[in-house]
């Protein structure tokens, strides 16, 4: 089962032009979830907010828009829910999240659909190594927790010092 979920909900139309054009069946997660069937091997994610409920259940995550200069997604969202993540080479927008997933093995760069594929199709011949490199994908993303927390910690130090508090 693949799943298809834009960045961006407003270009659902577009997107579904370019499925019909190409023949390519598929569903629409909100005509599965209210009908509980499903009966293409795609599913179009025309809904919000259900992505961290989907990267739960998914083997592989491959973040859109990361191929060519568009910036991609969050990868930790989906290396949290101990899911596989595959990016293109454009990561600007998280640079540290992807060479963290890349060092620890949950995470991969690919160059193209081809390769991407290919990935996939290894991790599929060896169950043993998939469910390693899931686990280390969601490692890298609990050593992440509270980061946030972190970073107001020393941006709150800093005006303080500058302010001579």
């Amino acid at each position: 089962l693949w799943l298809l979920a834009p960045r961006h909900l407003d270009r659902l139309d577009d997107i579904v032009a370019l499925l019909d054009a190409a023949g390519v069946s598929f569903d629409r997660l909100s005509t599965v979830t209210r009908t509980g069937e499903r009966h293409a091997h795609l599913v179009l994610v025309d809904t919000f907010g259900d992505l961290p409920e989907l990267f739960s259940v998914a083997t592989f995550v491959f973040i859109g828009g990361t191929l060519a200069p568009f910036g991609g997604h969050n990868l930790m969202e989906a290396a949290m829910w101990e899911t596989i993540v595959f990016f293109g080479p454009d990561i600007s927008d998280f640079r540290e999240s992807g060479a963290l997933l890349e060092a620890s093995g949950g995470g991969y760069r690919v160059a193209s659909v081809d390769e991407l594929g290919e990935k996939m199709e290894q991790f599929l011949q060896d169950p043993e190594r998939l469910h390693e490199m899931r686990l280390r994908a969601g490692q890298a993303a609990t050593g992440l927790r509270g980061a946030g927390s972190r970073q107001a910690e020393i941006v709150s130090e800093t005006i303080e010092k500058q302010a001579g508090i």
